[in-house]
């Protein structure tokens, strides 16, 4: 008798450690699954920070200053035109591709880095992004935001300029251009420069080679900002160019665009975290009852209880108590024990050992199956309550229970 009731708890322990080592595979399982989701939406959220302090930066500074910024750009893009129209692009021998190139001159990179190379923002709404915008394209930059191709236009408008914008896509925690595969011709794309807004329509789509960027060259007289990132995903063997024409700025319409872009990214960082966070305490929490389980039967709990339907006590009706769910189907009906209601609806089924029970009848199938669990480890009873999915309650003439502990 000892062997069998050494090995039957041999076997509930390996059942309880083999249902945390489930828990918790499953939940392994959700971080893996939700990773990507949630540090993209956290780093989007983060991008919406670093573009509101720049704006509030910039509104501080005086007029002068802004006036110096702004021509030290507007001369940069005079001095391409001096030089026969041409950008200093990928492919025509002046620098390396931006997506191969490495940044080996700055380690340990502090935020104002990042400061000192911003210069705004781009919003595009069709595909929810909002990116901060930097002045020169280097692994550090591209891993932040979207980055100038050094050697092209400031994009900061005006006739016989092409800006050239570049993003990574493909990265595991960030989106930045990962959709920009999805735009169509019309789709409309924001730039914030300063004190320049920006409204560019997508005119053309190009794949092309990472030597094949001619048609980045200024263009007399137009307009353009050139979107540019890696394609096909994950394989990054070719250049996805998409060029958009200058087209004026509405503002009520534009704004309620980059709003709604903005508020989305926002949502569903939110949304996620949330998320998350409620499958991780589903995921404590089952642990908890299990260790509660566990423990609950080392020692002896009263197990008493009254029950009344339609507010009238119910006497004389059996009840029986059973470690397993109840098979009607299989006429499985048998219980460990076994105890008739009182006068007084009372059922006493004496002290067991912690854990759960289920307590049932057959003497009217409208009766529900009751549960009883241990909640807490301070207390000396049994919680009994009703299951909410009643197993074999006639639905036509179901009734009203209420169930108490016993007194």
């Amino acid at each position: 008798m000892k062997r069998k009731n050494t090995s039957s708890i041999k076997t509930e322990r390996a059942t309880l450690a083999l249902k945390v080592v489930m828990i918790l595979l499953f939940f392994s399982g959700i971080v893996t699954f939700f990773y990507p989701f949630l540090a993209s939406a956290v780093n989007s959220f983060h991008d919406q920070s670093v573009i509101e302090k720049f704006q509030r930066d910039y509104a501080l500074l005086n007029e002068n200053q802004k006036k110096e910024r702004m021509d030290e750009i507007a001369n940069e893009n005079k001095k391409l035109l001096e030089d026969n129209k041409l950008t200093n692009i990928p492919g025509m021998g002046l620098i390396e591709d931006p997506f191969e190139s490495s940044l080996e001159n700055i380690q340990n990179v502090e935020k104002s880095y990042f400061r000192k190379h911003m210069l705004g923002a781009i919003f595009i709404p069709t595909i929810n992004v909002s990116l901060p915008l930097y002045d020169e394209t280097n692994d550090v930059l591209l891993d932040n935001g979207a980055t100038l191709l050094q050697g092209t236009s400031y994009p900061i408008g005006g006739p016989s300029t092409h800006s050239v914008i570049t993003g990574h896509s493909g990265l595991p925690d960030k989106r930045i251009f990962t959709d920009l595969n999805k735009l169509k011709k019309g789709d409309m794309f924001y730039i914030e420069i300063l004190d320049e807004k920006l409204a560019y329509r997508i005119e053309t789509f190009q794949t092309v080679l990472p030597t094949q960027l001619n048609s980045l060259k200024i263009i007399d007289n137009q307009d353009l900002v050139t979107l540019i990132t890696c394609t096909p995903y994950m394989v990054n063997t070719h250049r996805l160019l998409v060029t958009g024409v200058r087209v004026p700025y509405s503002d009520n319409k534009i704004e309620k665009q980059k709003n709604g872009t903005t508020n989305y990214l926002n949502f569903r960082m939110i949304f996620l975290s949330l998320l998350f966070l409620i499958l991780f305490v589903i995921s404590l929490y089952k642990i908890f009852r299990i260790v509660i389980y566990y423990k609950s039967t080392k020692r002896l709990y009263e197990l008493e209880f009254r029950v009344q339907k339609n507010k009238t006590s119910l006497a004389g009706v059996p009840y029986y108590l059973s470690k397993n769910k109840i098979d009607y189907k299989n006429g499985n009906v048998e219980g460990i024990d076994f105890r008739i209601s009182g006068t007084d609806g009372k059922v006493n089924f004496g002290r067991k050992l912690g854990g759960r029970y289920y307590i049932y009848t057959i003497s009217d199938r409208s009766h529900p199956l009751f549960l009883a669990d241990i909640m807490s480890l301070k207390g000396d009873a049994f919680t009994v309550r009703v299951k909410k999915h009643r197993l074999f309650m006639d639905k036509k003439n179901s009734s009203h229970y209420s169930i108490r502990n016993g007194e």
